[in-house]
């Protein structure tokens, strides 16, 4: 794509990937890269056909559906994304991006996005076998009234000041990890810093409100000390607010290593622990945890509650009003 382009699906419009790797160049069906204000719209499909790309990542992967570079002032709106080869919008430093009532089905990660700035991600649907978020090194991001459902992690992510608000996730995934052949949805919120990508911002000032989760292994993972992939540029701030998740294996498991940077609160919160506890992981992501507690935490500044209560299933749940009415708009 060029700068200035608005590509328009009408109605019942399909972009169909080639099944054999070699027809594409830049790793993509969508490209674009060094280019501002450009758009993909409209009531489409794009199908990237689980192009398999022997020599790709993971002998299988083959190319993205959408891959962005370096551009500024971009928009996806109304499109579905279904059976990427690979993630389904890749950008990488890119600015002032919208994503709008998109829905993602299948494939690997929904959207992934290094080094990005100014991002929002409103009224979509991911339904995704890996990560339906992820990324590191990203500014300025607000995620709401989207719903989530993932056969891996609802968001792996590294940013400088992130609003998720008003959304829903929920396990086990519809579409399996293609690489571990699996349907368990892993975790809610899992911080990343990998330490391959170099990372330069800590992550921090996140607000997460008005959450339902619901079937998910894990609700928060933060391991800067040995966490897969969590451990370059440690977590500063977080707060939750306004929280229902319900058939949970685990609500916290936190390890801030000797950082400790780390401070969190939670304010009306209601974690509902899994009615089956047999043959439950001891580890996240092959790293044990610190604790089989259903919340764990260590090396940390501060940890705040109000309001905020762990029960095992079965009990009667309660809530304030102000939740109630959050909740239901959810749906």
């Amino acid at each position: 794509m060029k700068s200035n382009v608005r590509l328009v699906f009408q109605k019942g419009a399909i972009l169909k990937g080639s099944s054999n790797y070699e027809d594409y160049t830049n790793d993509a069906l969508i490209f674009a890269k060094d280019v501002t204000n450009i758009s993909i719209e409209g009531d489409g499909v794009i199908d990237g056909v689980d192009c398999i790309n022997p020599k790709g990542e993971e002998g299988f992967r083959g190319p993205h559906a959408i891959r962005f570079i370096n551009c500024e002032g971009l928009k996806i709106k109304g499109i579905t994304i279904k059976n990427s080869a690979n993630w389904a919008i890749n950008c990488r430093y890119c600015k002032n991006g919208k994503v709008i009532k998109v829905a993602i089905r299948g494939g690997h990660d929904g959207l992934h996005t290094r080094f990005c700035s100014n991002f929002e991600v409103l009224e979509s649907d991911f339904r995704t076998g890996d990560d339906a978020f992820a990324g590191n090194d990203n500014q300025d991001f607000l995620i709401k009234k989207c719903i989530i459902n993932t056969s891996c992690n609802g968001f792996r992510m590294g940013c400088q000041k992130m609003k998720i608000i008003n959304c829903k996730l929920w396990g086990p995934g519809e579409y399996q990890h293609k690489i571990q052949k699996r349907n368990n949805m892993l975790a809610a919120f899992v911080h990343f810093s990998p330490k391959d990508e170099n990372p330069k911002l800590a992550s921090g000032n996140w607000v997460i409100k008005n959450i339902f989760v619901e079937n998910v292994d894990n609700f928060y993972n933060y391991n800067f000390k040995d966490g897969l992939w969590q451990t370059d540029q440690p977590l500063t701030t977080i707060s939750f607010e306004n929280i229902y998740a319900k058939g949970i294996q685990k609500a916290f498991e936190i390890n801030g290593g000797d950082d400790k940077s780390l401070k969190m609160s939670i304010k009306n919160g209601l974690f509902v622990q899994r009615d089956s506890l047999k043959n439950i992981p001891e580890k996240f992501e092959g790293v044990n945890f610190t604790s089989k507690a259903f919340f764990s935490a260590s090396n940390y500044q501060t940890i705040e509650m109000k309001n905020t209560k762990f029960e095992k299933s079965g009990k009667k749940q309660t809530f304030n009003k102000t939740f109630q009415y959050s909740l239901t708009q959810i749906d």
